[in-house]
């Protein structure tokens, strides 16, 4: 119940501007920090290329908090743009990177829907704090 209230709270509240925290564990992967998450942890791994870019940005640290900013319009960006190439409501969101003139393809899961309430069509992303 407690999951589904925060889906509906992300959805009619939803933000533009979000800090979102990671942890590389001990077995080498990184899962998205969501205190209280009911299902199983493996739903909050990162994967597809979310891994490659955390690894990227964490500069080999095990934890990074990043702002997250997002909208429908493209923004200039200081950061990493994730633009949203296609999605599908229970099976994830597809988005390009373009970083410094280079390009990636990455795919986000369902939890994006309770993180950020939507699949937005840009996604920007900045490093807030690594340690």
């Amino acid at each position: 119940m407690k999951t589904v209230f925060k889906i509906l709270k992300t959805l009619f509240f939803r933000r533009k501007e979000y800090d979102v925290s990671f942890t590389k564990e001990e077995n080498d992967r990184w899962y998205v920090d969501f205190p209280g998450w009911p299902l199983s942890h493996d739903n909050l791994e990162m994967v597809a290329g979310a891994d490659d870019l955390l690894d990227y940005l964490s500069m080999g640290h095990r934890h990074i908090q990043l702002r997250v900013r997002v909208s429908n319009n493209d923004i200039p960006s200081t950061g990493v743009k994730l633009t949203k190439d296609h999605s599908r409501l229970t099976q994830g969101a597809f988005y390009n990177v373009v970083n410094g003139g280079r390009t990636k393809r990455l795919w986000l899961c369902p939890v994006t829907l309770c993180v950020l309430g939507r699949y937005p069509k840009y996604i920007i992303i900045e490093t807030h704090r690594i340690n």
